[in-house]
This record gives C-alpha cells, sequence and structure tokens, in this order.
C-alpha cells in the first residue's frame, strides 16, 4: 500500500542550567557593632538571583526575605543577657531553575555591663577590698587599669576582686584612677572609673621621758612628727 506522509513540524527542547551559590561564612558579633556585607556569588549561570530568607529580624535585619547581597547592618542584642542567632538561607534562581540552597548564621553576642563605684579613701596600711559585679552575661570578666601602682596595687589586671594593703610613702595624700571594662565573648561593656585615694600616716617623734622632783615644773613637751 502506499505510505503518506504528512507535513514535519520542529521543536526544541530547551535544557536550563542549575544554578549554583558558593558557600557563606558564619559571622559572630558584637551587639550594636557592623556584620560585614553578604556578597553572594558562585553561580557560571547568566542572570542568576539570590533569594534570601532570615528566620530573626531581632538581631537587625528587619527583611525576612529578600534578594541580592546583603548590605552590613547594625545588630541588635539588647534586653537579653545569652547570644541570639539567625539563619539565612540562599537559594540561586536562574530561568526558574532553583539550585541547591545553602544557610548560614549571624551570631549576636550581647553587651556586658560593670556597676558605677564610688570614690574612696583608705589610711596607709588599710586593708583595701573591692568587688567587680553589674553583669548578668555569663563569662563576664572585668578588665581593670590603676594609674598608680605606688598604692599597693599592680597596674593591671583580670580578676573579678582585689585586695591589697595601701600604701603611702610620701607625705601627702595619693590618688589613683581605677578604670574597669567588663569583657565576654570579646564584647567590651561601657568602662567605669573610680579613684582610690591613700592617705598618709601621721607619725609622732619619741619623746624622751623625765625625772622632776616634787612642786619642780615639768619641761615642756613638744609634740612634733
Amino acid at each position: 500500500s502506499d505510505l503518506c506522509s504528512g507535513i514535519p513540524d520542529v521543536f526544541d527542547i530547551i535544557v536550563n542550567p542549575i544554578p549554583s551559590v558558593n558557600s557563606i561564612p558564619n559571622q559572630v558579633i558584637c551587639n550594636g557593632s557592623l556584620t560585614n556585607e553578604v556578597v553572594f556569588g558562585g553561580s557560571i549561570v547568566e542572570n542568576t538571583l539570590y533569594n534570601w530568607t532570615n528566620s530573626n529580624a531581632a538581631i537587625g535585619l528587619a527583611a525576612l526575605t529578600g534578594t541580592g547581597n546583603i548590605a552590613a547592618f547594625t545588630t541588635n542584642n539588647n534586653g537579653f543577657y545569652l547570644p541570639v542567632i539567625t539563619t539565612l538561607t540562599v537559594t540561586p534562581i536562574s530561568n526558574t531553575c532553583s539550585g541547591s540552597p545553602r544557610s548560614f548564621s549571624i551570631l549576636v553576642n550581647p553587651t556586658p555591663s560593670v556597676q558605677t563605684l564610688p570614690d574612696a579613701s583608705y589610711c596607709e596600711g588599710s586593708i583595701v577590698n573591692q568587688l567587680f559585679t553589674g553583669s548578668a552575661v555569663p563569662g563576664t570578666i572585668y578588665q581593670w587599669t590603676n594609674t598608680r601602682p605606688d598604692i599597693g596595687l599592680s597596674a593591671s589586671g583580670t580578676q573579678s576582686s582585689f585586695s591589697f594593703t595601701a600604701l603611702n610613702d610620701v607625705n601627702v595624700p595619693i590618688s589613683a584612677l581605677i578604670t574597669v571594662i567588663p569583657v565576654s565573648n570579646s564584647c567590651s561593656g561601657t568602662p567605669t572609673s573610680f579613684s582610690l585615694t591613700i592617705q598618709p600616716q601621721p607619725e609622732v617623734s619619741l619623746i624622751a621621758s623625765q625625772k622632776i622632783c616634787s612642786n619642780l615644773p615639768v619641761t615642756t613637751i613638744l609634740l612634733t612628727g
């Protein structure tokens, strides 16, 4: 029998490539500091878009979704004593084709604090005890400096307290300025300063004994020193 052929039809099958995105490093930032700008890249597929989601707007990145690079922003961890964290997930898209998503995190550490301390005055030879407190942030250390080590206290330290015997080798008061900075997870809080004044110890010169007969005047006693 005769074979009949119809009019042929031609069509294309277009296979779009799958875009990709490079891994993005995590960031650990102190409260109130700027993050690093997040720049997405990695795909060699033309017209790739990078769509991202943010799991925690409270850290300072208000948007929960976005497209493209994430500009540096000021972090926020106010009112919390523990780190807050967000997970950001980015998905590369080109010609409606989605590549494998990648996730990274931004952790914001809280700001430690230190209680304000009053100025104080001590006599030479007194025991000076000082405790630093105020921060509810776990792991806070208190870095302090002292402008006058000659009062008997070292020039610096990181203890949460110190104790020393007050010294004053001169005949006038000595004032030392103590500055304390609270630090936790490499984040520093607002420093506080106070003065310690060490008063000199007064002395009296030796007084010679006198032997006086009854009814005779006593030699004048001069008190000096």
